[in-house]
């Protein structure tokens, strides 16, 4: 938009419109823009996302990709959980954690997003309210599906 206005106020600055041609150009930028923006939605849920905690991914070997990440990426150890052979490796908010699936290496399994002064029990609740089944397991932790079955954990 920022451009199209540039472009009306330059060619009235050197003479190609009228006043009332920018005016008009001006006015139907305006209405067309209100046009087109859907109306903010109401706020249906408690919930306020504040960033990515981290990605999950199912990798054929968890060292390996450990040694990829923190040789190419310089991403140090993040913590792992040796039950689960859950590896975590990251960087000033950055984390990635992989964890053993032979059979879908290569697959982004869920991600994590951090919820404002989060609370699970509140956010069950929540989410129950508004008809979102809740799931928790030891590799997706608290997490919902998207519409299009995607893991969206928080935290």
């Amino acid at each position: 938009m920022e451009l199209i206005i540039s472009k009306l106020v330059g060619g009235f600055e050197r003479g190609r419109l009228s006043r009332r041609q920018l005016i008009e150009g001006l006015t139907l930028l305006v209405a067309s823009s209100a046009a087109t923006q859907a109306p903010a939605a109401a706020p249906t849920s408690g919930l306020r996302a504040t960033g990515v905690d981290h990605v999950s991914v199912q990798v054929a070997d968890v060292d390996r990709s450990v040694e990829f990440y923190s040789r190419v990426f310089n991403m140090k150890s993040a913590g792992m959980d040796k039950l689960n052979r859950i590896a975590r490796v990251g960087n000033e908010g950055i984390v990635v954690s992989f964890h053993p699936a032979p059979g879908r290496p290569g697959v982004v399994d869920h991600f994590c997003l951090k919820i404002a002064d989060f609370n699970r029990e509140k956010a069950q609740a929540d989410l129950e309210r508004q008809g979102i089944e809740v799931h928790r397991n030891i590799f997706q932790g608290f997490h919902v599906k998207d519409p299009d079955g995607v893991n969206v954990q928080m935290a």
